[in-house]
């Protein structure tokens, strides 16, 4: 009685073993196949944190741009706000995504 017990156990077990080796694989697959887009957000993200740390960097860059491209200041600012709103939505998705 026993022994039957023992080996039901023995036979799920390795059952179980093949079926977490799969799981494993198909885990490696996707993480080699999202491996490229979640390291350029993670650059993403890291010059948003330079930018964010820096102000002046990015005041002095964008008043560079502005500059050197001679647009109207009203049309700055409207992209400006718009990319404002734009990184705040971006922002809130990673944070309900986890990042």
């Amino acid at each position: 009685m026993m022994q039957t017990s023992l080996t039901r156990v023995l036979v799920e077990r390795e059952r179980l073993r093949g079926r977490i080796e799969g799981q494993r694989h198909d885990l490696a697959r996707y993480a080699r196949s999202v491996e490229k887009p979640a390291a350029l957000i993670d650059r993403v993200l890291q010059a948003g944190r330079f930018l964010y740390a820096h102000p002046a960097v990015t005041l002095a860059a964008g008043a560079a741009v502005l500059v050197l491209r001679g647009r109207t200041l009203l049309g700055w600012a409207t992209r400006g706000f718009a990319f404002w709103r734009l990184v705040r939505r971006v922002r809130t998705l990673l944070r309900y995504a986890g990042y």
